[in-house]
């Protein structure tokens, strides 16, 4: 897929912020998609049965199935100029 570019931000995990750059993508389906770079960095374990994400060893506990809460955000307005 074609990278249209890179931003520096910090995503806001369970009140938990980590500092990343991100590629930019055009016509994703999802807002954004953390990739095994970032899983792997933060030590993510996946537990499918309970449907737990945990992340840094069990410092950060996500239930990937609660559809109510807003998992993933930016601790600061991001705007991407279109075509930038």
């Amino acid at each position: 897929m074609h990278v249209v570019g890179t931003i520096q931000l910090t995503l806001n995990i369970q009140d938990f912020e980590i500092p990343l750059t991100c590629h930019v993508l055009p016509r994703l389906q999802f807002d954004v998609i953390l990739g095994i770079h970032f899983l792997s960095q933060t030590k993510a374990n996946t537990d499918f049965q309970s449907e737990i994400l945990t992340l840094y060893n069990d410092l950060v506990r996500i239930n990937l199935l609660n559809t109510s809460d807003t998992i993933v955000r930016t601790t600061e307005v991001i705007l991407i100029t279109p075509k930038s």
